[in-house]
């Protein structure tokens, strides 16, 4: 191998790190969407059974009020 098969080489393997940092981000930024899709279904869980619970206590108030 002469300089110029080396320096291909090298561009070669330069071009191949790169789509594979492409990938490595895009791969983290898809696993970071879907950490916060489920924080977000998790907190609308929570919302609903507080809003329930709620919705229980009022229902007992009124129920004592009469």
């Amino acid at each position: 191998m002469d300089l110029n098969d080396l320096l291909l080489e090298l561009e070669d393997q330069i071009l191949l790190l790169q789509r594979l940092a492409k990938d490595a981000k895009l791969d983290l930024r898809l696993k970071q969407r879907a950490e916060g899709y489920r924080k977000v279904q998790k907190a609308k869980r929570v919302v609903s059974e507080i809003s329930s619970l709620l919705n229980e206590l009022e229902a007992e108030l009124n129920e004592r009020q009469e």
